[in-house]
């Protein structure tokens, strides 16, 4: 099995592009990010977020089939290893996770917000351009 193995990235959709699975903290961004590709994922909570807030990130994607929620406490390499081999080994579970994954996704959601702000604010046909640095 080939594997990469980083502390920080970025440019996280290419590498999401080119994942199988991805395991991963469970903060908003990196939720938005495999839903809008569509990967299955085992999702590692960041168990000192405020609010428990990644917990209940990744119960989103969990509960509707997306992936595995791992608790820091539980974290083993044996966990992690029977975790990868359940989703990779079975083609069936794997298309299932990345369908529901992707289904989670929310295409084109900051050009639906910038269309209500401007549709709040009384502008029609607002033209804007998003500019990523």
């Amino acid at each position: 099995m080939d594997a990469f193995v980083c502390s920080f990235l970025d440019d996280m959709g290419a590498a999401f592009s080119m994942a199988d699975i991805i395991i991963c903290r469970a903060g908003a961004t990196t939720i938005a990010e495999i839903t809008a590709i569509g990967i299955p994922a085992i999702l590692i909570p960041y168990p000192h977020a405020a609010d428990n807030h990644q917990y209940w990130n990744a119960m989103e994607l969990v509960s509707n089939g997306g992936g595995y929620l791992l608790q820091q406490l539980d974290l083993t390499p044996e966990k992690i290893i029977e975790l990868i081999t359940d989703i990779l080994d079975n083609k069936e579970k794997y298309d299932r996770m990345r369908v529901f994954s992707k289904g989670m996704g929310i295409p084109k959601a900051a050009s639906n917000v910038v269309d209500n702000i401007c549709r709040l604010i009384g502008l029609k046909g607002a033209q804007f351009a998003l500019i990523v640095g």
